[in-house]
């Protein structure tokens, strides 16, 4: 039987050829995609086509003829995650050989099933849960997916995760007595079902132009994709990892610890999308550990084979999302729109703006670029470099926690948008809608409803959520122009008689001393502490995202006393580190282009 010699646990070797009369385990029955055909992969034209258009393979197909090169794949992963357990190389084998086998066989088709190759993995149920889900998310990424497809990709991760917690709740029911995971799959697979989640409530809640058959599917699966089951997998994922601080949590492989980190992560975007702001930022209690680093980001990782810096159990247990650019953008991203839209403008601009100048050096030279999961950071910067627009626009006491080649971004890409805003034209719902989330409404709608009347109501369903969102924000900042233009004038004087700054304002002095009482007011909101933004690593008695103190965000102090308003300007800090890092790099730009100018001897 395969794997009943010992092995070694640095290199794995190549899978010997088994014989013809290795009796097998009993394979656990997985249901079949229902008429689910695909292109053939690459390997299976010579020998099914015929000269004509290449034609669809079944999944029966698709497992008849599998390269040696997948079977090695398949049985050196099953020895990395469940046999040596070793680091280096199951990371190597996911962010390397993975994508390689998939540029070169799967480009357009899907993986072999799970039937075709648990012969290379034992039959191990837990690894064949995991290729589960790795061939699952790749077939939505390249195939093109019926709802059929969706309920599938449901079961599949239900699966997942059943798995995982049963093997946490009873170790001992695991023969093997162990399993890692690469952070990098991790995340994957919990980022994947966060968006699968919000795809579906997207895909069901618009049935207008829906076919009968696929109306036939959602009704005899109302239960799919149910928010309160996606909200049990996730909790129970911190759960096990012993990430909430319980005490009888059970103990924890390193594969469930990943695993809990990253749902941390998708728990707390999955409630971005749904609206509920604070609870966004509660789900990033276990790793309040971790913000410091997403506020102070480690320096670019340094390329290698596996394309990211070298994970150590030390940096990995300091910090669990260590090289793990994606997540941290988008911790950052969504803790940035929950902070942005509960008024605390500091913390938003506190925590996006680090973040947004990190990618923006790592994208501009590349190094990211050729990280596993990248494909998305483009578009996040993009969005939180809007949203700091909005930030600094609507609140210019968080322009100096804005870098200054973020600051640099913005005057460059909204400049025109901005001051279109400050001449009393409409501009921020363009910006809004472009950087905000798409919310979702997880509701699930009246199927049997008749289509003609109901139909308009089911297509505003379908993006109600969204809409409702951006008109709450855009009722918020609509109030920020008259205070806009009142900071204008404050910032012009030391003091100045209240009736003629209620004649600069085109109001009476009532209605002046409303507007500055409720700019005071409007301007105070709660800060997170200045120990939690020091340079310095966090101590263990950290706070988490949701704490902090009532502060004050305006840029320029005022009081009124009788009949006359007086100012005084915040002291500005110098930042000569900025000054100094965008000549150095002013410097590098240059030297780069002599070093591209041929020399002549």
């Amino acid at each position: 039987l395969i794997g009943a010699n010992s092995r070694d646990t640095t290199v794995s070797p190549r899978r010997p050829s088994p014989p013809t009369d290795r009796l097998l385990p009993p394979v656990r029955p997985r249901t079949p995609r229902p008429a689910s055909r695909v292109p053939l992969p690459s390997f299976l034209l010579p020998i099914m086509s015929s000269g004509g258009p290449p034609k669809a393979a079944s999944a029966d197909e698709r497992d008849a003829c599998i390269p040696d090169t997948v079977k090695n794949f398949v049985f050196d992963l099953h020895d990395a995650c469940r046999r040596s357990q070793s680091a280096v190389e199951a990371r190597n084998l996911y962010v390397v050989e993975y994508r390689s086998l998939c540029e070169k066989y799967f480009s357009n088709c899907a993986w072999p099933s799970s039937s075709g190759i648990s012969s290379e993995c034992n039959a191990d149920p837990i690894f064949l849960a995991l290729y589960g889900e790795l061939t699952t998310r790749h077939y939505h990424g390249t195939c093109r997916t019926t709802v059929a497809d969706r309920i599938d990709s449901w079961s599949t991760y239900r699966h997942l995760f059943d798995t995982l917690l049963n093997l946490a709740n009873d170790p001992g029911a695991d023969t093997m007595g162990g399993l890692y995971v690469p952070a990098e799959w991790a995340f994957a697979a919990v980022n994947e079902f966060v968006y699968q989640f919000q795809a579906f409530c997207q895909f069901r809640t618009n049935v207008v132009g829906r076919k009968e058959h696929e109306m036939k599917v959602l009704r005899e699966n109302r239960d799919a994709w149910a928010v309160e089951t996606v909200m049990f997998y996730l909790h129970g994922l911190v759960r096990i990892a012993g990430l909430d601080g319980e005490e009888d949590a059970p103990a924890a492989t390193q594969g469930h610890r990943v695993f809990g980190t990253y749902a941390a992560v998708g728990l707390s975007r999955l409630e971005c999308l749904l609206g509920d702001y604070t609870s966004c930022l509660a789900a990033l209690k276990p790793l309040r550990h971790v913000m410091h680093s997403i506020i102070h980001p480690p320096p670019l990782p340094l390329e290698n084979s596996t394309g990211g810096p070298p994970v150590t159990p030390k940096t990995a247990f300091a910090d669990p999302l260590h090289g793990i650019v994606p997540a941290r953008a988008t911790v950052a991203y969504h803790a940035g729109v929950s902070y942005l839209l509960l008024r605390r403008y500091r913390d938003a601009a506190r925590i996006m703006s680090p973040m947004a100048a990190f990618l923006l050096r790592g994208l501009k030279n590349g190094t990211l670029r050729r990280l596993v999961g990248s494909e998305q950071l483009p578009k996040l910067n993009e969005r939180m470099v809007t949203l700091l627009a909005i930030l600094t626009h609507i609140c210019p006491g968080c322009t100096p926690c804005v870098a200054e080649e973020v600051r640099t971004q913005i005057r460059d890409r909204h400049g025109e948008t901005l001051a279109k805003i400050d001449a009393g034209d409409e501009g921020y719902e363009d910006l809004f809608a472009h950087a905000c989330p798409k919310f979702v409404c997880p509701a699930v709608p009246n199927y049997d409803r008749a289509p003609g009347g109901a139909a308009g109501a089911s297509q505003d369903a379908s993006k109600s959520a969204y809409n409702l969102q951006v008109r709450q924000f855009i009722s918020e900042v609509t109030n920020h122009g008259p205070l806009r233009k009142l900071r204008s004038y404050l910032r012009l004087y030391t003091s100045i008689r209240a009736d003629k700054m209620a004649a600069f304002n085109d109001l009476s002095v009532s209605n002046l001393a409303e507007l500055l009482c409720g700019y005071k007011l409007k301007m105070f909101q709660l800060e997170r502490k200045d120990d939690a933004d020091t340079i310095s690593p966090p101590t263990l008695d950290v706070v988490s995202a949701l704490e902090g103190s009532v502060r004050s965000a305006l840029d320029v102090t005022y009081f009124v006393d009788k009949d006359m308003i007086h100012v005084e300007e915040d002291s500005k800090k110098m930042r000569f580190d900025e000054y100094f890092l965008k000549q150095i790099g002013a410097c590098n730009e240059v030297l780069e282009d002599i070093q591209t100018i041929p020399i002549t001897i």
